[in-house]
C-alpha cells in the first residue's frame, strides 16, 4: 500500500478503487471511487451529491482498516 500522493499523469488507481483525491475545483482532499471503465473519479459529498470530478491532480490509496484485538 502506498501512502504518498500519486500524480494522475504517472498512474491511475485500479478499477473501482476507493481513494483519497486532490483537485483544484473543490479544494482539499476527498474520498472518491475511481471507475476505470469510464476513466472518472466519482465523489460523493452530502452538499454536492454525487459528482464526477474532472480536475483531479493526485490520488492516494486509503489506509487499511484497523485490525481487531
Amino acid at each position: 500500500m502506498s501512502s504518498k500522493w500519486i500524480s494522475v499523469k504517472d498512474e491511475l488507481p485500479s478499477d473501482d478503487a476507493m481513494c483519497y483525491i486532490s483537485n483544484s475545483k473543490y479544494g482539499g482532499e476527498h474520498v472518491s471511487i475511481y471507475h476505470k471503465n469510464y476513466n472518472v473519479f466519482v465523489l460523493y459529498n452530502p452538499e454536492l451529491h454525487t459528482t464526477i470530478c474532472l480536475d483531479v491532480t493526485h490520488w492516494m490509496e486509503l489506509p487499511l482498516p484497523p485490525r481487531g484485538e
